[in-house]
């Protein structure tokens, strides 16, 4: 059976039995679907484009709206400017860190309660904790599979 909703502005959402389908306009006449993610934006930073590519396809698999940063700086007008439900952040970056980056975050009253994830190489006790002080809810050791990465994400976005 075929049915047919409106479209109001740039995002719709429907919801049925079976799940949740949102629709985003990508340019007149033009929408991009996501399913079963309930419309979440995940900001993924990370200075290394092919872990952006990669990570970034895992969570689009899983239904999720996925916005790129390629450092702290440009991390902090991509919060401002698209409101993502969740941050994953590389700790290790030219510039600003991943720390640096979580400090800020969480200091600014529009994002304070924004959860944030962070991948690294460094998953030694004391990067862990490194990474509690600075705001962060989990912090996974890269390489990771898809299944934790999704796993964790799914976690952390259902305890909203």
């Amino acid at each position: 059976m075929e049915k047919t909703y409106p479209v109001d502005g740039d995002t719709t959402t429907i919801r049925s039995d079976s799940g949740t389908v949102e629709l985003r306009q990508v340019r007149e006449g033009l929408y991009k679907v996501y399913v079963g993610s309930d419309g979440r934006r995940i900001l993924l930073v990370d200075d290394e484009a092919d872990l952006r590519t990669v990570y970034g396809k895992m969570l689009e698999k899983a239904g999720y709206e996925v916005i790129t940063a390629v450092d702290g700086e440009d991390a902090l007008e991509k919060v401002e400017r698209h409101k993502p439900h969740l941050v994953i952040l590389d700790i290790m970056m030219p510039g600003m860190s991943g720390w640096d980056l979580a400090r800020r975050i969480k200091e600014s009253a529009g994002s304070r309660e924004l959860p944030i994830i962070a991948l690294s190489v460094k998953s030694d006790i004391n990067a862990k904790m490194t990474s509690a002080q600075s705001g962060v809810q989990r912090h996974l050791a890269k390489p990771i599979s898809q299944a934790e990465l999704i796993g964790t994400v799914r976690t952390i976005l259902n305890d909203m």
